[in-house]
């Protein structure tokens, strides 16, 4: 590892939380240093997938009290962003969190005050972005090859039937607020 790699905590390793095995580097920009998660299963993953010397723990204080942690990926459901978002803050650290902010209005706004107050860098992720698709469908867009965009019409599907998505932690609205915000919000990103 090199002196000017940004060293990562992960919160939630299993789900979105996978991605940090594209994140560790050593000697590349960046490395994963440790995760937190609620599950055994979960960490036992990360140490097999990611980091075989990382730190693991189910208490978040633990990760987030590390100095040798930069940053803070929260890869958590949607309910929980506001509050680890706020607690890695104001652990001093540097924060990218999955989307959607938070699954209220207050909670984004406690968020934007908490990142203002740290003086941190803070990104949402809108992974779907930044896919070859997306990027291709914008140059082309910008290029004017297809003239000028008047409408858009998004058709979303949600996995191979949606069992697992309608059958775990998605399909209770008071853990996501539904659909709109927890898979269209990808839609309206593009659209934007």
């Amino acid at each position: 590892m090199k002196n000017d790699d940004v060293r990562i905590g992960v919160i939630g390793c299993a789900g979105r939380g996978a991605m940090a095995k594209h994140w560790h580097k050593p000697g590349k920009g960046s490395v994963v240093i440790g995760a937190t998660d609620v599950s055994d299963t979960a960490l036992n993953w990360f140490k097999e997938n990611v980091n075989s010397d990382g730190f693991t723990t189910k208490d978040r204080e633990k990760l987030l009290a590390r100095d040798d942690i930069d940053a803070i990926a929260v890869m958590s459901p949607d309910w929980t962003h506001e509050q680890y978002v706020l607690e890695a803050f104001s652990a001093g650290k540097h924060v990218f969190s999955e989307k959607p902010m938070s699954i209220t209005t207050e909670g984004c706004d406690n968020m934007l005050r908490a990142w203002v107050k740290s003086g941190k860098q803070f990104m949402i992720g809108f992974n779907m972005r930044y896919m070859r698709i997306f990027r291709a469908m914008k140059d082309a867009i910008e290029s004017g090859a297809i003239g000028e965009i008047k409408a858009a019409w998004v058709r979303h599907f949600v996995g191979p039937g949606g069992d697992w998505y309608y059958h775990d932690w998605h399909g209770t609205s008071k853990n996501s607020t539904g659909l709109l915000l927890q898979k269209a919000s990808h839609d309206i990103d593009m659209i934007h």
